[in-house]
């Protein structure tokens, strides 16, 4: 992921630099940065509270944190199969390790001790296929509702091709809600 960040064109010109690392164990000293952003970082980790540490730990007193989170449970395809459609979304919920981060990232910052903590809500709306099934995992989750013996291998193959078939048609239309939550230290 660095490496393809150090190709992007909007990071051109930029000051700083591209670091790998663990989030658990951040390789800066105390206090070393005025704000952190993270995005679509919390809802992959075990941890997410021992993580929002060691972030706070290097931010100074008066700096801020803002982090995003998509909220797993709120995703939507128009789809004419509600049915199937409620049954593959919902499976993604349940699949991440955190679902439900979105809603949960207001307390993830005040239980990590950052004061005039604030949240908003935001729909993000995707209207094709392919970005929709990059972000949301539209393919890969019905497939393994499949192998987990969910719905039936045909009706989930249908139920694909009724998407893209909306795609094709410029009808389809997709998203969920992302919650952008922000918080100093004191």
């Amino acid at each position: 992921m660095v490496a393809e960040a150090r190709q992007r064109p909007e990071l051109g010109g930029l000051p700083g630099a591209l670091q790998q690392g663990d989030v658990y164990q951040l390789a800066w000293p105390d206090a070393g940065f005025d704000a952190c952003h993270t995005e679509r970082l919390f809802h992959h980790l075990e941890e997410p509270g021992n993580a929002l540490a060691e972030l706070v730990r290097v931010i100074r007193p008066g700096g801020h944190l803002v982090a995003a989170e998509p909220d797993f449970d709120t995703l939507f395809v128009d789809s004419p199969n509600r049915e199937l459609t409620r049954r593959v979304l919902h499976l993604s919920t349940d699949w991440v390790r955190n679902g439900w981060m979105g809603r949960h990232l207001r307390t993830l910052l005040l239980d990590g001790g950052l004061v005039d903590v604030t949240c908003d809500a935001f729909a993000v709306t995707l209207m094709d296929f392919a970005t929709a099934n990059q972000l949301l995992w539209l393919e890969r989750t019905a497939r393994r509702a499949v192998e987990e013996g969910l719905p039936a291998h045909e009706d989930v193959v249908a139920w694909l091709a009724q998407l893209e078939a909306a795609d094709r048609a410029g009808r389809f239309m997709s998203g969920g809600t992302m919650f952008v939550a922000s918080g100093g230290k004191a």
